[in-house]
């Protein structure tokens, strides 16, 4: 290759890192740009959420978020990923999205629960990709009880400015607040269109009910939602009372028919529906009082990560931009690898700067200064699964303990609830559960 061409090359090369470097800058301020102007949309049209939401009220269930810690320990401090302290992120991301959700005023309950085992309407399933002071990104799904997945994988991406953790105004709130809206906002703008959906629907059965033609009334996806709710709880409840209202196909549930929601036995289920909610209500703010907890440590932890964060990250672009000029650095003018300022040993001192970020959670841990919120996150972490102290369900005749962690005591629970039913159980709202103190 002559020497022109080589000179052509890096040209091109050093051109083209300079163009996906801005690039790489420009679609992001562009789309912090857009963001801003959505949240600021979206902030005035918080307001009016109840009044474009024109469907049914649901219960929305969000389970502790996947932590994203991977298998192998090996990886860990590579990764720079602090298992503890992400078991306890699990809860605070799930715990700041149930907020978020809950200022729109269209759910009748948004609630943040061990697992997929509670019952509910929606469920909002989420794990961590990144979280690390600087960045944050969250993979989230929606799902409906019926399996159907409304939402599709969609990831929240942010990035703290340099200025959040110093700025008076800042630096005390959380720099995450404004995503964890967007999504909410995303949430309920798929949940209006639905309910649009239903609107339309539902004119169209008027007419077939006008008409007395029944067979063609088919059931709004809204309302379908809660009524599968209450038939898979009914199911669960006695398999022989309530077979055949449902039928599943490719693994998403529907009704076989639109049964009669004011007969008894139905509304024993709604009775003990309620009573699961009042349960679940305890499980969130069991998770409440985790996350207030931990927001001191935690966010003592976020400022003392974001340079360290930002340091890999512009570490890991420099080596990738230098790796590229060394390429041709290395063909136009010899090995440079001896030259401290040279290229390749940008590309080593890059690297270098990459692998040592994983020593941050041990530093924090370490120093006089954080250790007592090391100590603090660590203790919280280990308790995620266990957040629940015992409690104690009061009937009339009877008291029945509940012990171990949040998803036993929900099993423990629910076991509880069938025998009431099939015991003949009528009103289930003179049920009373006490937490015991620890």
């Amino acid at each position: 290759m002559s020497f022109f061409k080589i000179l052509c090359l890096g040209l091109f090369i050093a051109s083209s890192s300079e163009l996906a470097l801005a690039v790489e800058f420009g679609p992001g301020a562009a789309k912090e740009i857009r963001q801003e102007k959505e949240i600021a949309r979206s902030s005035e049209q918080i307001n009016s959420w109840t009044n474009l939401y024109t469907g049914v009220p649901l219960d929305l269930a969000i389970p502790v978020l996947n932590a994203g810690i991977p298998n192998d320990p090996g990886t860990w401090e590579k990764k720079g990923i602090w298992p503890e302290l992400r078991r306890a992120e699990a809860a605070w991301y799930a715990k700041n999205l149930s907020l978020a959700l809950q200022e729109t005023g269209i759910f009748r309950s948004v609630l943040v629960v061990p697992d997929t085992a509670v019952s509910a309407d929606l469920y909002l399933l989420g794990e961590i990709k990144e979280s690390n002071g600087e960045d944050l990104e969250i993979e989230l799904r929606l799902f409906a009880t019926t399996g159907k997945e409304l939402i599709k994988k969609w990831k929240i991406k942010a990035r703290v400015s340099e200025q959040w953790y110093v700025d008076p105004r800042t630096k005390d709130s959380d720099p995450f607040s404004s995503t964890y809206k967007v999504a909410a906002n995303k949430i309920v703008s798929e949940l209006i269109k639905i309910a649009k959906k239903d609107q339309k629907l539902r004119a169209k059965n008027d007419k077939y009910i006008q008409k007395k033609r029944y067979k063609k009334v088919k059931p709004e996806t809204l309302e379908e939602v809660r009524i599968v709710r209450s038939a898979l709880y009914g199911n669960a409840l006695s398999e022989d009372e309530f077979a055949g209202v449902t039928k599943v196909k490719k693994g998403i549930t529907s009704l076989a028919y639109i049964p009669d929601m004011e007969q008894d036995n139905w509304r024993r289920v709604d009775g003990i529906i309620s009573a699961d909610k009042k349960f679940n209500q305890l499980l969130d703010g069991s998770y409440n009082e985790l996350t207030d907890n931990m927001r001191d440590s935690y966010m003592i932890w976020q400022r003392d990560a974001y340079p360290i964060a930002k340091a890999q990250r512009e570490a890991r672009e420099a080596a990738n931009a230098a790796l590229f000029g060394a390429l041709v650095g290395a063909a136009v003018a010899g090995s440079l690898a001896n030259n401290s300022n040279s290229t390749a040993g940008k590309v080593a001192a890059a690297s270098l700067a990459v692998a040592s970020v994983g020593a941050l959670a041990k530093s924090f841990k370490e120093r006089e200064e954080s250790k007592q919120q090391a100590a603090q996150l660590n203790e919280l972490g280990n308790s995620v699964s266990s957040v629940m102290s015992p409690k104690v369900i009061s009937m009339e005749n009877r008291e029945v303990e509940l012990t171990g962690t949040a998803s036993e005591q929900q099993a423990q629970w629910s076991t509880l609830l069938k025998e009431l039913y099939m015991e003949g159980m009528q009103d289930f709202d003179d049920l009373e559960i006490v937490a015991t103190v620890n």
